[in-house]
């Protein structure tokens, strides 16, 4: 499950994927991928040190009910970035509250001036 409520989606937001990856055919290739980058459905290779190398403004925005990317990894950024988590909401913030999220990254352009 990617979302922490699926009532938080947009009405038929999961249909409209899942008809999406059958109509281009993307499905059985996406499928590969996430067989290799997300064995057992949890991200198997870590960003962190890429964060560390960031020189802009930086901003996570984090879903504590997130399975993909396990919240324990928030705790590892770089204390330059600010990091935001979000209660009830998983791996995809910018559907589940989208108000909020559009609000942080507004605040996130405006500090960088």
């Amino acid at each position: 499950m990617m979302v922490g409520d699926p009532a938080l989606l947009p009405a038929g937001y999961a249909r409209a994927v899942s008809r999406g990856l059958d109509e281009s055919g993307q499905r059985p290739a996406l499928a590969a991928l996430a067989v290799k980058l997300f064995p057992g459905g949890i991200q198997g290779f870590d960003l962190v040190p890429a964060l560390h190398r960031v020189t802009a403004p930086t901003r996570l925005i984090w879903g504590l009910s997130d399975r993909i990317i396990p919240p324990i990894h928030a705790a590892r950024a770089p204390g330059f970035a600010a990091v935001h988590r979000l209660d009830g909401i998983g791996h995809v913030p910018q559907l589940e509250n989208p108000l909020l999220t559009a609000r942080l990254i507004a605040e996130t352009v405006r500090s960088a001036g």
